[in-house]
């Protein structure tokens, strides 16, 4: 295969991935009121973080603007928006949250960034520390936008 043709082919399969995803967004149904596969809600009082929840399931809350990080030296910041998961290859996973901050917001100064919460298997807090700092006017990642999309599997809660 020679320069030209693996380009050619990179493009093609590069265009056909866009196509798929742009086809996947465009077929997404719309949230449905009903009971969803997790039982009705109707009638349960939220808990004490504010959230109603199916029975069976618990909230907590991992972390606050401004605060640290349980168990970590971790400030985490300020006006977090799109998050995305990562698996960490030993069963834990990669909580990795953009914070969104335009420079009008804070005097112009770079306040802005990414975090990110490590869990192990346990879903236990082990570390939390900053992927980006001193940013504006961030948006989201390719990877939290394709969770936000295939969010509708939860459209029980909506």
């Amino acid at each position: 295969m020679d320069r030209r043709q693996f380009l050619r082919s990179g493009l093609i399969g590069a265009a056909g991935v866009g196509m798929l995803s742009t086809l996947d967004m465009a077929t997404a149904s719309a949230a449905e009121p009903g009971i969803g596969p997790y039982g009705s809600i109707e009638g349960i009082q939220p808990d004490d973080n504010g959230i109603i929840l199916p029975e069976g399931f618990t909230s907590r809350v991992i972390a606050t603007s401004g605060d640290l990080v349980e168990n970590t030296t971790h400030q985490w910041h300020i006006f977090p928006d799109g998050a995305s998961t990562f698996p960490d290859g030993d069963g834990g996973w990669y909580y990795v949250c953009n914070s969104e901050v335009f420079n009008f917001m804070t005097g112009f100064e770079g306040h802005g960034g990414v975090s990110s919460i490590h869990f192990n298997k346990d879903a236990e807090i082990i570390d939390a520390f900053p992927i980006l700092e001193g940013s504006h006017s961030n948006r989201l990642s390719q990877e939290m936008l394709w969770d936000i999309l295939h969010m509708r599997q939860w459209r029980w809660i909506l």
